[in-house]
């Protein structure tokens, strides 16, 4: 049961972390960003800001783990493909 929890919190980090590394999202936080530029949201300053290290404070978590997770994947592909040539 640990073991099937274990792959779909994998699962969902990795997810999460490429998710975050697209430019769709880089574009999304570039408009969210320059919405304070405007009088109009001047009034709204606080909330931004809460939001935006509300965001912060779960994403950088899940991306760290999400790029360990793809890491130790790419490690393990190198290292089968590493035994593969030496055999040969």
């Amino acid at each position: 049961m640990t073991a099937k929890i274990n792959q779909i919190y994998e699962m969902l980090t990795v997810w999460f972390a490429k998710a975050f590394g697209t430019m769709w999202i880089c574009y999304a936080f570039m408009v969210y960003g320059l919405l304070l530029a405007f009088s109009l949201f001047h009034r709204h300053q606080e909330a931004f800001l809460y939001w935006s290290s509300w965001v912060q404070l779960w994403s950088l978590p899940m991306i760290l783990v999400g790029t360990n997770i793809l890491g130790r994947e790419a490690d393990n592909r190198a290292k089968l493909d590493h035994e593969k040539l030496t055999e040969s």
